[in-house]
């Protein structure tokens, strides 16, 4: 009985903090430019050792006499062997680009910041300048900007889109 009064005691402190929704703060601001970048990256695959199997067959004739307790006479074999080699192969290194978006805002308090956005990992938009809303979440380093598709009747599809605070200019 002792355990299960200290679990629901536990259990209640605890349950404000597993459930409390991530508190956001809502901003907006203005897109002063966008910069598209790149970052150059690269990853190794390992090389393998070369390797061989040896596989060999063989068969026989006898020929033999017995007289007593001894056997003589003549064995005739023949063995074919086949080898199959596999060379070695060395590591091998891909380079590739990664594309990445800086957007300059001044939010409305003032402040100048600097978002990024790497496009290889989610979706990037190239914001044009203009007006923006978005909400800046609890830690401090990410927003979430809203975004409009255009169309030729005008806005289309709302976008949630992901950046990183990554400094002020």
């Amino acid at each position: 009985m002792k355990k299960l009064v200290a679990f629901s005691v536990v259990s209640l402190l605890w349950s404000p903090v597993l459930f409390a929704k991530k508190k956001e703060t809502h901003i907006g601001f203005e897109v002063v430019n966008t910069q598209a970048g790149t970052q150059q990256r690269s990853f190794t695959t390992p090389g393998h050792a070369g390797s061989s199997v040896t596989n060999c067959n063989g068969n026989g004739d006898v020929d033999a006499t017995t007289y007593g307790n001894t056997t003589t006479g003549t064995v005739d074999t023949t063995t074919t062997c086949n080898t199959t080699y596999t060379p070695a192969t060395p590591p091998t290194t891909y380079d590739y680009s990664l594309r990445e978006n800086y957007v300059h805002i001044i939010t409305e308090d003032g402040s100048h910041l600097t978002l990024w956005c790497l496009v290889q990992y989610r979706k990037c938009a190239d914001l044009a300048p203009g007006k923006y809303e978005g909400d800046i979440e609890s830690n401090g380093k990410t927003i979430w900007v809203y975004a409009y598709e255009t169309t030729l009747t005008g806005p289309g599809k709302k976008y949630r889109i992901k950046y990183k605070l990554v400094g002020s200019w």
